[in-house]
């Protein structure tokens, strides 16, 4: 988490590592352990884990977990949608593997 400046350390919501921004509490905390191991002079890194994502807003639940960017263009983006219950669910798979998903 040691950033292009000597001395200076990059962690939480936004902080971009590998051109990845993590933006949620367990991402952040886990940068934070690593900054702080690494400027009492650890060699500590990241291990970038599939992350989730849960959040309800009245009846809308959505739920996210892996990779659910769709920038890269060899990525191919699976839709199956179930209106009789309202359900939606996305997958995205890359190199014959599913690396994400999305459930609304």
């Amino acid at each position: 988490m040691q950033t292009n400046i000597d001395n200076i350390y990059a962690a939480g919501d936004i902080a971009e590592y590998k051109g990845y921004i993590g933006g949620l509490w367990s991402v952040a905390t886990e940068q934070g352990k690593v900054a702080g191991n690494n400027m009492i002079g650890a060699k500590d890194k990241i291990i970038k884990k599939p992350t989730a994502f849960m959040m309800s807003a009245g009846n809308l639940k959505v739920f996210s977990i892996g990779n659910v960017c769709l920038d890269d263009p060899s990525i191919k983006l699976h839709k199956y949608i179930d209106e009789s219950k309202g359900k939606l669910s996305k997958y995205i798979e890359k190199d014959g593997k599913i690396i994400g998903a999305i459930l609304i």
